[in-house]
C-alpha cells in the first residue's frame, strides 16, 4: 500500500473509489493486530490513508451500528 499511496491519495488513483471500499475491511484492523507492519512508524502513508477512510461519514455510520455478532464469535474485537 505505501508504494501506491505514495503516488496517489486513494488506492486506485485521485478519487476515492470501490478499491478503497474493499480494501478497508480487510485493512482496518491490522494496526490492532500487527502494529510492526502498520505503525505511523513503519506504514505512514497506510496509516494516513486509513485515517481518511475512518473520518468517512459513511465509514462512522456503519461503525456505530450495533455489532449483532454474538462475542463468541468476534475475531477482530474492537
Amino acid at each position: 500500500m505505501e508504494k501506491i499511496l505514495a503516488k496517489s491519495k486513494w488506492l486506485a488513483g485521485g478519487s476515492y473509489s470501490l478499491a478503497d471500499v474493499n480494501s478497508y475491511s480487510m485493512v482496518a484492523g491490522v494496526p490492532r493486530m500487527f502494529p510492526e507492519f502498520m505503525s505511523p512508524k513503519t506504514a505512514p502513508l497506510s496509516c494516513g490513508w486509513l485515517d481518511a477512510m475512518n473520518a468517512r461519514p459513511a465509514v462512522q455510520a456503519a461503525l456505530a451500528m450495533p455489532n449483532k455478532v454474538p462475542e463468541v464469535l468476534r475475531t477482530f474485537g474492537g
